[in-house]
């Protein structure tokens, strides 16, 4: 049974990569101009091709035409793959801005929501984001640069996530359930939801740290409207997007992703089958789409479905503001 290894942050800016200020007069641009023309596009490149089997290329082609046709941001995503021998099951460094304040984040979750009435998980989580920041101390400790880009707070040209797959034959790469091998749709979709925005700061931690990432402002306890904010590995914690709807239980367990879900963590079979869980079975196939916890996540934070799929509660708008971004490198490894 797989686990995930902690996320490291890897600060880059030392090495001349910078970002410079972006002005309100710039975003305001950005979010209401004219804007038939709303599209997400992933590309995926492949350092070397020759590792990379067809079989896995044509399940690759299917998560991203899947994610492409869901969502309607204005984002432009970059992933590399490889298969190499030295990754247990999935691995992954991911980018991300850092000393974005609280209030910019905020604010371009607000607008985004101007931008698409019709993601209403987005609208109902802006009614739980406080003016105050609820959680930490003013600042995110580190917004994923593609999720960023989804939400009109940054543009970025660069590589937003490479990710890596275990070259072992480890895999099935058909969608049906076989015994003795990872379904690798399911593995795949699992990194590439990371490089989209679903990450925390609460990863191989034995304490709190004073900034945090956007899932880690829906993390809640099972009585409503109580956040949860604990590193505590018997806590129970749940995302919700408007704080009484408990959409999936987080893993706690110290060593593996706190981003990730509970239910393979008993062992095989899991309780519940979900892209996002913490710990990979064989013989199994998650369902991956609208309805499931993982899209959940990826509309609460701000990635957005042409038409109205859900119908939670309500948000708020709010004005907009300037934010200094540093950039930074997160890396995580899904090993056996």
């Amino acid at each position: 049974m797989p686990e995930l290894c902690p996320s490291i942050r890897l600060p880059i800016g030392r090495t001349g990569r910078q970002l410079a200020l972006i002005s309100s007069m710039a975003l305001g641009a950005l979010f209401f101009a004219l804007q038939p023309a709303q599209a997400l596009v992933i590309n995926v490149t492949y350092p070397n091709p020759g590792n990379v089997p067809a079989a896995a290329q044509t399940e690759i082609n299917s998560v991203v035409t899947l994610l492409q046709t869901s969502f309607i941001n204005n984002a432009t995503v970059n992933i590399t793959v490889d298969f190499t021998a030295a990754c247990g099951l999935g691995c992954s460094s991911t980018f991300g801005f850092t000393s974005v304040s609280y209030a910019n984040w905020r604010t371009a979750m607000n607008n985004t929501s101007g931008l698409f009435p019709q993601n209403t998980f987005l609208a109902a989580a802006i009614g739980t984001l406080p003016v105050a920041d609820p959680i930490g101390n003013g600042t995110m400790g580190f917004v994923r640069t593609a999720d960023a880009e989804a939400i009109g707070l940054a543009n970025f040209a660069g590589t937003d996530s490479n990710l890596t797959f275990n070259n072992g034959g480890v895999f099935e790469f058909t969608g049906v359930a076989t015994r003795g091998l990872f379904d690798f749709k399911n593995v795949f979709a699992h990194e590439l939801d990371e490089a989209l925005g679903i990450g925390s700061a609460l990863n191989n931690r034995t304490a709190l740290p004073s900034s945090f990432e956007p899932e880690d402002y829906f993390r809640y306890s099972s009585t409503p409207g109580v956040r949860n904010i604990s590193v505590s590995t018997s806590a129970n914690v749940f995302f919700s997007y408007n704080g009484t709807t408990d959409v999936a239980q987080f893993n706690q367990l110290l060593g593996s992703d706190r981003n990730d879900w509970i239910y393979a963590n008993n062992g095989c079979p899991p309780t519940q089958t979900l892209v996002q869980n913490a710990f990979g079975c064989t013989n199994a196939v998650a369902p991956y789409g609208f309805g499931t916890p993982e899209f959940a996540a990826l509309e609460t934070l701000g990635w957005s479905p042409a038409a109205t799929v859900n119908v939670p509660e309500p948000g708020t708008l709010a004005l907009l503001g300037t934010s200094l971004l540093g950039l930074a490198a997160l890396r995580r490894r899904r090993k056996t």
